[in-house]
């Protein structure tokens, strides 16, 4: 599981594979995690993004002329 959980730390990520064959973890068990946590990684991020652009497009649609302004001092 350790695997899974470098994929979202930056330093962790790129020490990942060295860690793995350093304590001589099989390669099989390696490449599923690493698969899962990728996965899950991308999956995250996207769904991050499409939030945010959805918000983004909400706060577009609201019609500015139709606002109340306040003075400028």
């Amino acid at each position: 599981m350790t695997v899974v959980f470098a994929r979202f730390v930056n330093v962790l990520r790129q020490l990942n594979g060295v860690v793995a064959g350093t304590v001589k973890m099989d390669w099989r068990r390696f490449l599923a995690f690493n698969a899962l946590g990728g996965t899950l990684w991308v999956l995250a991020w996207t769904v991050a993004g499409f939030h945010k652009t959805a918000r983004d497009e909400r706060s577009a649609m609201i019609d500015l002329d139709q606002m109340p302004r306040r003075p400028l001092r």
